[in-house]
């Protein structure tokens, strides 16, 4: 099989280590799906073909699909060999994840990190938003109110205010920020919505006016509006005697794994997380 480029062609590889091989494999083969030679949901060539054409052993050729894998970029399937993975931001979400959770950061620190970032992402959006942008916005907020003044399930109340803000980074109009930021952003709102206390489905818990004021100020194109209606935004979790406690809570107290920090809440494990952290730990924070 003629890999073009992949394939090893002139001066044979040199006598490296098996993980340097095997990076070397994995490294010749994401260059060639990160430029479309291999397609998202087409298959990568054979364990043989490969083994063939780089002049490796299997074993190495294994532990580059692993590799592979480990990156986000390819899925090993029985029966269906490996197959190239569509663009995800999920790979990139459960690092930065990893990150948070083996750090001593505490829930305080999130919360001052998304204060400082979202502050600045309005004053982006307020100066750069369209209409469509800012259609999309109260959109997303109309399904986050409507939700919670029907005491919906939680997971559509949290679905509508992720919606929220993840359109807000998207009023920037800038493009980039959707895949610097999202995956980060979410995370940081995992924090404060993964658990709402005794009641997740009170409506004062969401403090929606809040969120319709920074709306509002983002449309107006007023910067003082709009640092005015964001610091109201965090003037609670971030000073609050409600949330001291909270405020001082390690991640890797309030949460066990990447997949709990990602996770939008509402299920069935959610509620038995969410239970056993307000009966035994501290008070987990309201929605922001």
């Amino acid at each position: 099989m003629n890999l073009s480029g992949v394939a090893r062609q002139g001066p044979e590889l040199p006598r490296l280590g098996r993980s340097s091989l095997r990076d070397q494999v994995a490294d010749a083969l994401e260059t060639r799906i990160l430029d479309g030679s291999f397609e998202a949901g087409g298959r990568l060539p054979t364990e043989h073909d490969l083994t063939e054409s780089f002049g490796v052993s299997r074993t190495v050729v294994r532990d580059a699909l692993r590799l592979l894998e480990a990156r986000g970029l390819v899925d090993t399937r029985r029966g269906a060999g490996t197959v190239v993975k569509a663009t995800s931001v999920d790979a990139y979400s459960s690092a930065v994840a990893t990150m948070l959770l083996r750090s001593d950061l505490t829930v305080g620190d999130v919360f001052a990190a998304r204060a400082a970032l979202e502050g600045q992402l309005a004053l982006v959006a307020a100066k750069n938003h369209t209409r469509a942008h800012l259609e999309r916005v109260e959109a997303a907020l109309q399904r986050f109110e409507g939700a919670v003044h029907d005491r919906a399930d939680v997971r559509a109340i949290v679905s509508g205010h992720v919606d929220f803000h993840t359109e807000l980074v998207l009023a920037t109009n800038l493009a980039a920020l959707e895949i610097l930021l999202r995956p980060i952003q979410e995370m940081m709102l995992a924090t404060s919505v993964v658990a709402q206390g005794a009641d997740p489905r009170d409506p004062r818990s969401w403090r929606v006016e809040v969120h319709r004021a920074l709306l509002d100020a983002v449309a107006t194109r007023d910067p003082a509006a709009v640092v005015a209606a964001s610091e109201k935004h965090w003037s609670v979790p971030l000073h609050g005697k409600r949330y001291k406690e909270t405020r001082r809570t390690r991640l890797g107290e309030m949460f066990v794994s990447p997949r709990d920090l990602m996770a939008i809440p509402g299920g069935a494990a959610s509620d038995e997380r969410r239970s056993v952290r307000t009966t035994s730990g501290p008070q987990s924070p309201a929605a922001q």
